[in-house]
């Protein structure tokens, strides 16, 4: 499936085979007008903050994997 998000006013896609990075702690959203399934895994630790950030400025929000 395909979604959209909307992350700190940034709006982005997501198709089926993309991992997307969410900061839960700020505000997000996410919908989807195709429908969709989706795998979570929430990290949270002392080091979730640096590991998010270091991602997402290197690869962005929305990250196609060479071999997912």
């Amino acid at each position: 499936g395909e979604c959209d998000l909307s992350l700190s006013g940034s709006c982005c896609h997501a198709s089926k085979g993309q991992l997307v990075l969410i900061d839960c702690y700020s505000p997000h959203q996410y919908k989807s007008s195709w429908g969709w399934k989706a795998l979570w895994i929430h990290f949270d630790d002392p080091l979730a903050r640096t590991y998010y950030e270091y991602l997402s400025h290197t690869c962005g929000n929305v990250i196609t994997p060479a071999d997912f």
